[in-house]
């Protein structure tokens, strides 16, 4: 029997290794970005970024953008004495890229767990959060009420790219919050196309707009989700 193709549309980029993958479970994967980030360079920022670069600082970033960013605004050759504490494998993976001689400390999931885990550890007193300009309350706000310092320095901007489409994909794959609230300034979700969220926090955002069932992955990744 002929495998049926589905046609699916991802509102973020993805590894050409993955959309091969899925092209081989018949599922066709159109990769349309409904946002774009840039790093935030600015001499404040830049600043902000080098004072710290001269002193053991306990860092933490919660995406790839970041992590880019902040290489970015970095000199060429130098890697602050930084402990990263991160969110997500894909965020981890890309410190260790990118700046592969900077320590790192705690991976989870999710803020909320790296917060939680940046708590329980009991040294960290103060933690220098690299941000993106649409970054949520959950990690600093939970870090503050333990009594963490918390400096926030935003170090990339989102915008939305948003697309208005004149197909009904058999799912549509949500990748952030942002690129949620992107495609439903222009774009209603078919009562015939199934939802998939990357994570509870992206799943939040899209219950906000439909009542349909959302599916997610057991764990937050690209690779999870694209099994899924």
């Amino acid at each position: 029997m002929a495998v049926v193709e589905r046609h699916i549309l991802c509102t973020a980029t993805l590894p050409d290794t993955l959309v091969a993958h899925a092209a081989a479970q018949g599922l066709r994967i159109r990769v349309l970005p409904f946002i774009r980030t840039e790093p935030a360079i600015s001499l404040a920022t830049r600043d902000a970024i080098t004072h710290h670069g001269s002193a053991h600082t306990h860092v933490v970033f919660t995406s790839v953008h970041a992590v880019e960013a902040v290489r970015t605004l970095l000199p060429i050759r130098r890697v602050p004495n930084w402990t990263a504490h991160v969110v997500g494998e894909r965020t981890r993976s890309a410190v260790r890229t990118l700046m592969p001689t900077m320590a790192t400390g705690c991976t989870e999931a999710y803020a909320d767990n790296l917060a939680q885990a940046l708590i329980a550890d009991g040294t960290i007193r103060r933690i220098l959060f690299c941000c993106g300009d649409q970054r949520l309350d959950t990690l600093p706000d939970t870090l503050r009420q333990a009594d963490i310092a918390v400096e926030e320095v935003v170090v990339y901007h989102t915008f939305a790219t948003p697309h208005h489409l004149t197909d009904t994909p058999d799912a549509v794959l949500f990748l952030s919050p942002s690129a949620v609230e992107s495609f439903f300034q222009l774009n209603i979700l078919h009562p015939d196309t199934v939802p998939f969220a990357i994570g509870r926090t992206t799943g939040r955002a899209l219950q906000q707009h439909t009542d349909q069932r959302i599916l997610q992955p057991p764990t937050p990744s690209r690779t999870a989700l694209i099994d899924a």
